[in-house]
């Protein structure tokens, strides 16, 4: 355990975490159960969840609002392109499912399929959660030197 030390630099921070939207809709619950080790000084998926756990410790528990300007932004409009569904190697693709596809820039992004209108399918590169303001909801595990994870990514200066 992590001897009654509490997250800040220098240490990792054990948690299990669920992410809702502003209205209590959980958008991701992969580590509510699993636990998620977190470098503190480190970047993080999660935007702004590591400064909602500095100062805590094992046992504690927090929700953390991220406004969606700090969290994943504004969903643009512009990052949405429209491909007919025969120009996707892949006939069975529905909306929901992620895609690698050739922007019209050239370059290969992830996208994730966000409707169909007869023929064409519709491609968001924006983030799933662009445009909502987040709740992370968190109890703290455990909180370690960082050098008890060597695999874990280093402090930076």
């Amino acid at each position: 355990m992590g001897e009654g030390l509490c997250a800040g630099p220098g240490t990792a921070v054990t948690i299990l975490l669920t992410v809702a939207d502003a209205r209590g809709e959980v958008l991701e619950d992969l580590h509510a159960q699993t636990p998620l080790v977190i470098p503190f000084a480190q970047p993080c998926a999660y935007p702004g969840l590591r400064g909602g756990l500095a100062g805590l410790g094992p046992g504690e528990e927090t929700e953390v609002f991220v406004p969606m300007e700090h969290a994943f932004g504004r969903r643009l409009p512009e990052k949405v392109i429209r491909v007919r569904d025969a120009d996707l190697p892949d006939q069975g693709m529905k909306p929901g499912d992620a895609y690698r596809y050739k922007s019209p820039d050239g370059r290969e992004r992830l996208y994730t399929i966000t409707g169909r209108v007869e023929d064409r399918l519709f491609l968001d590169e924006n983030h799933p959660w662009a445009g909502h303001d987040l709740v992370y909801r968190v109890r703290v595990l455990d909180v370690a030197p960082l050098d008890r994870f060597p695999g874990l990514l280093t402090e930076t200066p």
